[in-house]
């Protein structure tokens, strides 16, 4: 049996998405699986996908000369349990396709030379800590984004309180203008990201791609969370904390469960000072 699944949207989906994979190929042990991602890097020495494509090919895969048996291809965002709140993503995925979900985690498979070359790249005589303020797009516009990124202030008083006492690590793209004093960029990839959060001793992580890949290399993080919720995206192995409540009704736009960033105008508080506690974030770390 020839099996075709694509994982189109952000990277924290898709590493969810190694679960479902999983699944499929538990379900259909002799079938062969082919996967088209946005990132397939995350899928990298998979031993549960035969073949492998970027999304860029999705076409040519799927129209030219493929006789598949099965084309996994709906979107678990569109789902009315996703849409409603009422499950978590890879809950709803596996729904999707009659698959037989048992709290399966994520999965990255790293190989040895990737693990040496990111310990040496990584190399620190303090403990580590990473921090993860920040995701999405950063545009013009929307450099700070209060819906789903840590307040500055928030950021800097953890960074105040462990820059002499850890090596702290900022997770972030190459093309971001937000740079934390007293932390060292970490804009690598995603495979150099896992062995980062592998050697780190503290992590404080926002709902992006980074708390999926923590629990892919068994690392309970601090997760911080403010217009999604665990139990839409997240883990309960990590620290969740949640927001503290809206101060007004909100405006929404379709943030909530879809886009990535948010008018500051819409945003419930007085000052984004006030999104989070900060002593349950340092109690939590």
């Amino acid at each position: 049996m020839k099996i075709v699944f694509d994982s189109i949207g952000g990277i924290g989906k898709n590493i969810a998405a190694t679960v479902i994979i999983k699944l499929i190929k538990k379900k259909y042990p002799d079938c062969e699986l082919t996967v088209i991602s946005t990132t397939p890097e995350v899928f990298n020495h998979n031993p549960n996908v035969d073949y492998l494509f970027h999304i860029d090919t999705r076409s040519e895969v799927l129209e030219y000369g493929h006789d598949f048996d099965q084309v996994l291809v709906q979107d678990p965002y569109h789902h009315t349990d996703m849409i409603t709140r009422k499950s978590h993503l890879i809950s709803t995925w596996a729904k999707l396709y009659d698959l037989d979900y048992k709290d399966e985690q994520p999965e990255i498979f790293l190989t040895e030379k990737e693990i040496q070359e990111g310990t040496e790249l990584y190399s620190s005589d303090k403990p580590i800590m990473v921090i993860h303020p920040n995701g999405g797009t950063n545009t013009e516009l929307f450099t700070y984004n209060w819906s789903r990124d840590l307040p500055t202030s928030i950021s800097n008083a953890v960074i105040e309180k462990y820059k002499d006492e850890y090596k702290i690590y900022q997770i972030k793209s190459k093309d971001s203008k937000l740079t934390l004093m007293n932390t060292t960029p970490a804009d690598e990839g995603i495979r150099m990201i896992a062995v980062l959060l592998m050697l780190s001793e503290k992590r404080l992580l926002i709902d992006s791609f980074t708390q999926h890949l923590a629990v892919c290399v068994d690392k309970p993080s601090t997760v911080c969370w403010i217009t999604t919720t665990p139990n839409e995206f997240g883990y309960k192995m990590h620290n969740n904390v949640i927001r503290t409540p809206y101060e007004k009704p909100t405006i929404f736009t379709c943030y909530e469960g879809y886009n990535l960033v948010e008018y500051l105008s819409n945003m419930p508080y007085s000052s984004n000072k006030d999104i989070f506690n900060l002593n349950e974030i340092l109690n939590n770390i």
